[in-house]
């Protein structure tokens, strides 16, 4: 790898050049993967986002290009050329949303998988890799590069920013992937009070096909004001009605987008409340039955970003956001979660609907 210096007024620009088995590339930035893969004519790079068409022109329609493929950290190597740049090719990856599971997935397998293969959360190149931001730009010949800028957000101050940019830094893509999915009032619960994350948000900007940064300004201004407010601290849980709103919206626009992203090359879809660990095990072959089946010896990990007292409601989406509240629910029966009846009993109820099932899931 090279470097050259660009300088632009009151700016200085590092751009590095990458060099692959067969050819020498020109410098190459990923400033977001929407703009990166038009030039492969990948059909979802092009879409324009509106707050009507969101489940619509995010179905998978025809099959992903290998450029979308290997940047979703998908090998299908009976499909794609031969991989090249050092590319390596291990055996599951399982992703989702933040907040979707992960930890409670990657902790309890494990334990069960043959001491043959590595299970590790959000740790790139591990052997089963369970993470929500996993994505493989190395392996489509670029360096990967955390943009914080672009997206109107400091360095100083921004927290896991070196966490955030491991997660881009993988050198392998996996044979099978499976989605984990969780349903989108609990996962809206969840990451609502995660939105101080500048760094995570960036992952969310910079990876999503089709792009959601148009729709997301004003919402992004308010995280970095949360950052600035709260330094090194988590946010405080009290938030004006004004910034709830845009922050929910802004989820709601990332549950649908990169959930679809998953969709497009996912072997297997699995429902986070209602997941047979063991059984997956066995069914992915990450070990014998005597082994995915035997009892765990120690405490299993279980992670919360801190927003699961918050009670949702498909009525409350509504009034803040209906046309994306719409389609997200669209989505939400797509991934077999009833919202109409859950809405329906929230009307019978006066909007007190139990999350309590997912409640649980938010305690993992």
């Amino acid at each position: 790898h090279g470097a050259m210096k660009v300088f632009t007024p009151g700016r200085l620009v590092i751009i590095f050049t990458v060099a692959t088995a067969s050819s020498s590339l020109s410098p190459r930035r990923l400033q977001n993967a929407s703009s990166y893969l038009r030039q492969f004519d990948d059909s979802l790079a092009s879409v324009v986002l509106t707050p009507a068409n969101l489940f619509n022109a995010t179905a998978p329609r025809t099959p992903p290009t290998c450029a979308f493929r290997h940047l979703m950290c998908k090998a299908d190597v009976g499909v794609c050329p031969p991989l090249k740049n050092g590319t390596c090719v291990k055996p599951v990856l399982i992703t989702g949303g933040s907040g979707s599971g992960t930890h409670y997935i990657a902790s309890s397998l494990e334990y069960m998988v043959a001491s043959s293969h590595s299970v590790r959360h959000e740790h790139p190149d591990a052997d089963v890799h369970v993470s929500w931001p996993a994505r493989c730009p190395r392996a489509l010949g670029i360096r990967p590069e955390l943009d914080l800028p672009q997206f109107g957000f400091l360095e100083q101050g921004a927290k896991l920013t070196p966490w955030a940019r491991n997660q881009i830094e993988g050198r392998c893509l996996y044979e099978r992937v499976i989605h984990l999915v969780r349903h989108p009032l609990t996962f809206l619960s969840s990451n609502l009070f995660f939105g101080d994350c500048t760094s995570c948000w960036t992952l969310v900007e910079q990876f999503s096909v089709p792009s959601i940064s148009h729709m997301t300004t004003l919402a992004r201004r308010d995280m970095q004001r949360l950052r600035d407010k709260t330094g090194t601290a988590f946010p405080s849980r009290e938030l004006s009605p004004e910034v709830e709103a845009r922050l929910l919206r802004a989820n709601m626009l990332y549950y649908v987008v990169w959930n679809r992203m998953i969709e497009r090359v996912a072997d297997k879809r699995v429902r986070v409340e209602e997941v047979d660990v063991p059984s997956l095990c066995i069914e992915l072959g990450l070990g014998s039955r005597a082994e995915c089946q035997r009892k765990q010896s120690g405490t299993v990990r279980h992670a919360s970003h801190g927003g699961g007292k918050l009670k949702l409601t498909w009525h409350k989406l509504m009034a803040i956001a209906p046309r994306v509240t719409e389609n997200l629910m669209l989505l939400a029966e797509h991934y077999g979660y009833p919202a109409r009846a859950e809405m329906n009993i929230e009307e019978e109820t006066k909007g007190t609907f139990d999350l309590s099932r997912g409640m649980e899931v938010e305690r993992m």
